[in-house]
Order: C-alpha cells, then structure tokens, then sequence
C-alpha cells in the first residue's frame, strides 16, 4: 500500500473516531446538563425543607417555652392548692373548737336552769354551724386532695411533655443544622457541576474543531490519494525501449542514385 493511501485511510480512521469522540461528548454534556438540573432541584427542595425544619424548630420552641409555662403555672396550682388545704385544715379546727365551745356553753346553761335556756337554744345554733362548717371544710378538703391530685397528675404530663419537647427542639435543631449542611455540600457539587459542564462544551468545542480539520485532512488526503492514482495512471503510458539501436551501414557508393537519373532494380528496370 502507498503513503498516500495509507495516509487517506488513517485520515478517515481518525475522522470516525473524532466524530465518535465529539459524538460521546455531546451524549455526555448532555447528561451532565441532565444532572446539573436534578442537582438544582435537590438544591431547592433541600432549601424548602431546611426552610420548614427552621418553622418547626422555631414551632418546637416556642412550645417548649409554653411547656415551661404550663409546668410553673401548674407548680403555682400546686402551691395555691396546699395554702388552701392548710386554710381548709385552720377552718376544720376552728369548727371544732366553736363545737366545743358550744358544748361547753350548753353545760353551763343547763346549770343555770331558766336563766340558761335562751343562752342554751344560741349555744345550740352555734354549734350546729360549727358542724356545718366541719362537714363543708370536710368536703372542700376532699375537693382540694383530689385537685391537687390531679394537679400532682398533670405536673408529672406536662414535665414529661416538657422533656419530649426539648427532645423535639434539640431533633429540630439538629435536623436543621444537617439540612443545612446538605444545602451547603449540593450548593457546591451545583458549582462543581457546572464547571464540570464548562470544560465538557469547552472540550466539545475543541473536539468539533478538530473533527472539522480531521475532515479537512481526509478531503485533503482523498485529493492526494487521487491525484497519485491519476500521476500513476498517466506515467504508465511512457515505456523506455530496452532494443539496441540498429547500427547505420552507407550503401555502396554505386548504388546512390545523383538527382535527375533513375534507378534500376536487379532485372535492368529502371524506377
């Protein structure tokens, strides 16, 4: 095979693998364009739930905060509920000793005899409203156990509801926190990527270039690989002659026949 054939198919050998290389890069860019997009995406929903991990955070702390309200005001339920379990407790021992008292007024007016009686009937008076006031200090006593019971009961609720919040704030932060990291490393992967797609087009321009070349190149060998074939063609017309030339012998000085006379053959015929 000649140079310039072996040049012509090299040529369009390295003009299929170009266009295939430029080809792949195309496919590739586009991909990347593809992910460069998704990427995007992720960026921005990643945003949006960061975004809501903030609301919810600050949601969270905002309960916790009334968590802590509702924990003082029950603790001050509690306090409130002992002074008046101890006011009760005054109350009760009051009446029984007005009870007494009144025992005691209905003894000395029964001494007395009829000068006693109308003392007796307001001794009498008083210490039914003593045992009235025992009986209702009584109920509102059991009234203030089973408040306070219920209070002691949803004190333990809520100071558990407390900790499961500061649970919920501390997840939330947290949660925040890494979502903002993730925004952060998918910000920086969406710059990486479009460097990245950069250098493809960059590199896909160069390719494209030299496919263009590559082609110019093939055309240009094709032409030479023409022109040879032609050149080829046309010098195997000429052919050298390896004969010997024939040496040049003078005819007798006889036979030379001076302008004007005629010839003769052998026979005597003249010509």
């Amino acid at each position: 095979m000649m140079l310039s054939e072996q040049l012509a198919d090299r040529s369009a050998a390295l003009s299929v693998k170009t266009e295939q290389q430029s080809g792949a890069l195309t496919q590739t860019s586009a991909n990347m364009d593809e992910i460069a997009i998704s990427t995007r995406n992720n960026a921005e929903n990643t945003q949006l739930a960061s975004a809501q991990a903030n609301i919810a955070t600050h949601s969270a702390r905002q309960g916790g905060e009334l968590m802590v309200q509702v924990a003082t005001n029950m603790r001050s339920i509690t306090e409130c509920a002992q002074q008046m379990t101890e006011i009760i407790a005054l109350i009760d021992g009051i009446a029984f000793q007005t009870n007494i008292l009144a025992l005691n007024a209905a003894v000395e007016s029964a001494r007395a005899g009829e000068h006693g009686k109308g003392f007796s009937v307001v001794a009498g008076e008083v210490r039914t409203l003593a045992h009235r006031s025992a009986e209702a200090a009584k109920s509102i006593k059991r009234l203030i156990d089973e408040t306070h019971y219920n209070v002691r009961e949803g004190a333990a609720i809520v100071r558990e509801a407390e900790k499961n919040m500061q649970d919920i704030v501390g997840g939330a932060g947290q949660l925040d926190q890494l979502m903002g990291e993730i925004l952060t490393t998918t910000r920086e992967q969406e710059k990486g990527i479009v460097k990245i797609t950069q250098a493809l087009a960059e590199l896909e321009n160069v390719t494209q270039s030299n496919a263009i070349m590559v082609d110019e190149l093939s055309d240009s060998s094709a032409i030479l690989k023409n022109q040879v074939n032609d050149l080829q063609s046309r010098t195997h017309k000429f052919h050298l002659s390896n004969t010997p030339e024939k040496e040049f012998f003078p005819q007798p000085h006889g036979t030379v026949t001076p302008s004007g006379f005629s010839r003769r053959d052998k026979y005597g015929h003249s010509f």
